[in-house]
């Protein structure tokens, strides 16, 4: 979609692909979705392949001939990919697929080793355990000038993914789906671990907690426990701060949605704490 935008606000008069195979491995996607929607925005977008000297024309029957084709082609690919990867999972000595290493490990004849970056990963689940955020982590990654996986910055997201991956605590864990079924592998004890049961175990504590308590980092001291005095409803939380000029202003409040009306936080915690 981003791509398809971009085409039009550019006014692209013409597209190459190496051949129709390129195009698409369904054999519809590429002209339902994004061919043409462009013609209708720019009729005068002209597409080609190197293996032919005329625009491509989706209703011509070479060229669905050639689509269906390489959906074949494709199909027969993906069934070769799942039974040699079901294969490799069920075999009885312990090989781990080809996939993408995790953050923290590396690779030594098909079987995950920490690193030097497994202390990351420790860090980052001893962090989440005592209820720090997953905002509130990458920023002390970021502070601490810790390059994240990709060599960038942290964010939430990526720290989310590290504390969703089995694979830290020494499973292997892989779901094949296959026509509309999903088998799940999973086995305990594949490799070493970088996260031990204790910690792991305080993670999961934590994340109970926060959901009957809410946040357990947060300077709102007194999150779900104060109700409006004329509509009996939860007070709920506010936090606009902001830094500007590389000073912190803090703007924190006890909000009632429904009388509208706000309680500073630190007139709220010198009255009740």
């Amino acid at each position: 979609m981003r791509l398809k935008n971009m085409m039009i606000e550019s006014e692209v008069p013409r597209v190459i692909f190496f051949e129709e195979s390129r195009m698409d491995r369904t054999g519809y996607t590429f002209v339902k979705d994004f061919y043409r929607p462009l013609q209708k925005e720019l009729p005068q977008l002209e597409v080609f392949t190197t293996n032919s000297e005329e625009p491509f024309n989706p209703d011509s029957p070479q060229a669905k001939t050639a689509l269906l084709v390489f959906r074949q082609e494709s199909e027969i690919k993906s069934e070769r990919a799942l039974a040699s990867l079901t294969a490799t999972l069920e075999k009885d000595e312990k090989v781990r697929p080809s996939a993408k290493i995790p953050y923290g490990y590396k690779q030594v004849n098909r079987q995950l080793i920490p690193n030097e970056k497994a202390e990351v990963v420790t860090f980052i689940y001893y962090l989440q355990s005592w209820g720090t955020s997953k905002v509130k982590i990458a920023t002390i990654l970021n502070e601490a000038a810790i390059p994240s996986p990709t060599g960038g910055e942290w964010g939430a997201n990526t720290i989310e993914i590290i504390l969703k991956n089995p694979a830290y605590t020494g499973t292997l864990s892989w779901n094949i789906r296959k026509h509309k079924k999903e088998r799940k592998y999973e086995y305990p004890d594949f490799h070493e671990p970088i996260i031990d049961r204790f910690l792991l175990h305080l993670k999961d504590n934590n994340i109970k907690l926060q959901s009957k308590f809410g946040r357990l980092d947060t300077p709102f001291l007194f999150l779900n426990k104060i109700t409006c005095s004329d509509c009996k409803e939860s007070l709920k939380t506010q936090n606009a701060s902001t830094t500007r000029n590389g000073k912190k202003y803090y703007y924190q409040d006890y909000v009632c949605k429904t009388c509208n009306y706000k309680l500073e936080i630190n007139t709220v915690h010198a009255t009740l704490y």
